[in-house]
């Protein structure tokens, strides 16, 4: 007993569905992520002379929150007006310092840190806009936030080489072999569509001062797709029941990692759902009589109409409904277990 569930997890998280074509897309991907990465820290080295950020210094070895902002992170206030930071005011530019004394040293402020005298020269000369802030290109129209492309720009901009490592090992344990199984063209579609869906559910409900970045929402719309793969291929797996509590497991594990700050569990859930709504389409099936091959076809359109439905529902909350995260404050709980001050 024990042993066939070792054999069953050393299978790993792949589809079981035939492999027939060549993998293009993940490499082009991961290609373009270490790109964009480089470019994040040759802008942070230009800006602040340091790679890394070092005060506070970025575990993941990246640059600073200002810099994934400016490198196209997702960052609600640069999407849409907000209470919490109206495109009115001032804000903290890039690299800002301040003296502590006439005679004394300097010390750093950063970009949500209060402008404490704001009639200060001080202040008034180091002080940025929101369009600044934000960076790319700015607005459309001064004052008004609308870089709707930030639910796009978000799966290719890591906080750090350890983020894009991770998003890499990812990639070659969790993705290959889907975009085997689908065809290169398929797997683009489906990974920028769990992604850009993934992000637009995580801004309805994260905080909107936390800016979130990385291409796990993608990643989570794979295993979705593994999902309904396993059910798919039900009748030719050895204990298909057993691989599907394989694959439910590791995604349940992921969730919890999930709590941890910094992370987004709404845009994995957004992910997840996006590519259990898709899978049916995506993945080939293998009906054996003509009524589960019109089962198939209305599974299919269901989670097409479902998948489009959702993204209308949620971009029509975002852009019309209240400020971004108050749509349901407490299910911040989901994303981060407020203990200790564990979250602040």
């Amino acid at each position: 007993m024990r042993n066939e569930w070792i054999a069953v997890f050393r299978t790993g998280v792949r589809p079981f569905s035939e492999k027939r074509w060549p993998v293009v897309a993940n490499y082009v991907l991961l290609v373009m992520m270490f790109t964009i990465l480089s470019g994040e820290l040759l802008l942070s080295q230009m800006t602040s002379s340091e790679f890394v950020e070092l005060d506070p210094f970025n575990v993941m070895l990246g640059p600073s929150l200002q810099i994934l902002i400016q490198s196209g992170a997702r960052f609600p206030p640069c999407m849409r007006p907000t209470a919490m930071m109206p495109a009115s005011d001032r804000y903290v530019c890039l690299n800002t310092t301040v003296p502590l004394s006439p005679s004394g040293g300097d010390f750093s402020v950063r970009l949500l840190d209060p402008i404490f005298e704001r009639a200060s020269p001080i202040t008034q000369s180091s002080s940025c806009s929101l369009q600044d802030i934000c960076g790319m290109s700015g607005f459309v129209h001064n004052n008004a936030p609308d870089q709707t492309f930030r639910f796009f720009t978000p799966m290719f901009v890591h906080t750090g080489i350890v983020h894009f490592a991770i998003n890499a090992l990812a990639h070659w344990f969790l993705t290959l072999d889907m975009e085997r199984v689908i065809n290169p063209i398929r797997f683009t579609v489906l990974y920028i569509l769990c992604g850009v869906f993934g992000n637009l559910m995580g801004a309805n409900f994260a905080m909107p001062t936390n800016p979130f970045m990385g291409c796990s929402t993608a990643v989570f719309g794979i295993l979705g797709c593994t999902l309904i793969d396993v059910i798919y291929m039900w009748r030719y797996v050895h204990q298909p029941f057993r691989h599907l509590i394989k694959v439910t497991m590791i995604i349940g594990c992921c969730f919890v990692l999930g709590l941890l700050p910094g992370v987004d569990n709404f845009s994995h859930m957004g992910g997840l759902l996006a590519g259990l709504m898709l899978g049916p389409t995506m993945l080939p099936a293998h009906p054996r009589s003509r009524r589960e091959q019109w089962v198939i076809r209305i599974v299919c359109a269901l989670g097409i109409g479902l998948f489009i439905a959702l993204t209308v529902l949620l971009w029509r909350a975002f852009f019309q409904g209240s400020d971004p995260g108050e749509m349901c404050v407490f299910c911040r709980n989901i994303s981060c277990l407020p203990i200790g001050g564990f979250c602040d």
